[in-house]
């Protein structure tokens, strides 16, 4: 296992012996039976094929080492048949798939045919050979399996990493050893809340699927407030079929009834709620079940990067829906709002880590908002540099010194060249507030407190240059530093009212993951779809393993 996270590593510890320290769990299989087992595992090149009814079948990585280490035994059956962890598995297999993970690969039905070759073949050579192929297709199955909940695109193709991963082969030695494969491969699955209720909007979306979907919605004539034709009775039907609208009983055409489902439909899509079928409203109607189907099996892959439970502890930035939450134990025990970075000024999807905290900081400005925002009104204000606390700096590290303000020649040096650093001092007009939060990234984005309260009670929120600001800095502070006693709610009131600039490293680095979903299914059960406007569901298709 590869740095399993600490609730897979509890677990495994718990059941003893089944991580390389004690012996392997295996069946006691008749001699004869294992001779059967080895020359049915093919290796060619990187790819594992297991031979099952004279054809060869593709196999999860690492099986034929698996079976090495358990001496080519078998370990989902003896001689007399297979065990009911077996057919805990296979009832498992048969369930309805709720991760959006599919089931190819699980050779479902040739599992089903060589248990019923086993079942059926009276002890005969023939039937131990079902056996063994049976044991062979359930190993494949629970690895595949346990692979995919942790993520079935490669980490190098992530858009972040840092969650955990443990081998398929050391849990299911452990799943063998406790006679339960649910309870290992259910701690697999990401516990955010998040993650839960995506599942169940899966569900919904498979069953709209399943059942045909809706009518293609797009081309001729758009459906207009007032009117009762054949374009309007399309979008009745339309917006029925997903449940934006109650019913068709009660009205007809495009009355007010229709209207309001479309804005309740307009709203759940990121849209602009109009209550008229414009051109970005009409695309949106157009898209079928089916692709609503893989957006939400994508953005469950997303959740799957995260640390597993149960111990997990990290923060989660939603760029999506501009919110941040402190995860601890598989639940939210922090949310706020947020403000991330502007359409220029994008707020990168990566991984980091939040190492210290600095009170009353001081804002170092980009070069970038130097050029194109503080010198253009420095030159129409001189008295700028004054009134905003700003610092003119010449050099870097031991070789900086301050400018004094009348000493600058602003018509000397361009935007582009202007030679000089400008230093916010702390104060009630520094952006970022009174607390910055530093994970080290190449993008030179940082979370921070902000003056700025009022943009926190606007819907969307995109108005910095990229870093992120956020709406309760104070209690995040508290709870990174509740394990260290110096640093209480009090204490940091104080410093922070007396303007004393601070650095506060944490006890516990924390890793932060600054996300981005394209679906999500809100604590009332509604299911929201955003535009894609990073483009990652298309990368992400691109790099999806099958």
């Amino acid at each position: 296992m590869n740095r399993a996270g600490a609730g897979i590593l509890l677990l495994l510890l718990a059941w003893g012996g089944c991580m390389g320290g004690g012996s392997p769990v295996v069946s006691r299989s008749a001699p004869v039976l294992d001779t059967y087992l080895r020359p049915k595992i093919r290796q060619t090149g990187d790819h594992t094929l297991i031979a099952v009814a004279g054809a060869l079948l593709p196999a999860a990585e690492g099986l034929g080492a698996f079976y090495a280490r358990h001496g080519d035994h078998l370990v989902w059956s003896t001689a007399k048949g297979p065990l009911p962890v077996a057919g805990s598995l296979l009832r498992l297999l048969r369930e309805p798939e709720v991760d959006g993970l599919g089931r190819e690969g699980y050779h479902l039905q040739a599992i089903e045919a060589a248990w019923i070759g086993w079942s059926r073949g009276g002890g005969n050579r023939r039937a131990l050979v079902r056996l063994t192929e049976l044991d062979l297709l359930l190993t494949n199955a629970f690895m595949r399996r346990a692979h995919q909940l942790q993520g079935q695109v490669q980490p190098a193709n992530r858009e972040w990493t840092g969650g955990t991963y443990a081998d398929p082969g050391a849990l299911l030695d452990c799943a063998l050893a406790a006679g339960s494969v649910e309870e290992v491969l259910d701690r697999l699955r990401p516990a955010h809340p998040d993650y839960l209720r995506l599942c169940q909007g899966l569900a919904t979306y498979q069953r709209l699927e399943a059942a045909g979907g809706w009518e293609p919605f797009a081309g001729g004539e758009r459906p207009r407030r007032g009117q009762d034709g054949p374009a309007e009775a399309a979008l009745r039907r339309r917006l029925l079929a997903e449940g934006d609208l109650d019913s068709l009983a009660g009205g007809s055409g495009f009355d007010a009834a229709l209207e309001r489902a479309l804005r309740r439909f307009q709203g759940r899509h990121g849209l602009a709620e109009n209550g008229k079928v414009d051109g970005a409203t009409e695309a949106t109607l157009a898209v079928p079940a089916a692709q609503r189907v893989r957006q939400l099996a994508l953005n469950l892959e997303r959740w799957r990067w995260l640390p597993p439970g149960p111990t997990a502890r990290y923060l989660l930035v939603r760029l999506d829906d501009y919110t941040l939450d402190l995860v601890e134990e598989g639940q939210v025990v922090l949310r706020m709002k947020v403000v991330a970075g502007k359409a220029q000024w994008r707020t990168p999807v990566f991984h980091s880590t939040l190492t210290q905290i600095v009170l009353n900081p001081y804002w170092n400005v980009p070069p970038s908002i130097a050029r194109e925002e503080i010198l253009p009104a420095l030159r129409q204000n001189p008295a700028l540099l004054e009134e905003r606390g700003f610092m003119v700096v010449s050099g870097a590290g031991e070789q900086a010194r301050v400018v004094p303000p009348d000493s600058l020649d602003l018509q000397a040096w361009s935007d582009d060249e202007w030679p000089y650093t400008f230093i916010q001092v702390p104060g009630p007009d520094n952006p970022l507030g009174r607390m910055k939060f530093l994970l080290p990234n190449p993008y030179n984005v940082y979370l921070h407190d902000t003056p700025n309260r009022e943009l926190f009670s606007r819907e969307v929120r995109d108005f910095s240059h990229g870093c992120i600001r956020l709406e309760k800095s104070m209690e995040l502070a508290v709870r990174l530093l509740a394990d260290n006693p110096e640093w209480t709610r009090t204490r940091l009131r104080e410093i922070v009212q007396a303007g004393e600039t601070r650095q506060v490293r944490l006890p516990n680095a924390l890793p932060v993951y600054f996300g981005y979903w394209t679906a999500r299914v809100d604590e009332a059960g509604l299911v929201h779809f955003n535009p894609d406007l990073y483009g990652a569901d298309a990368r992400l298709e691109a790099v999806w393993d099958r």
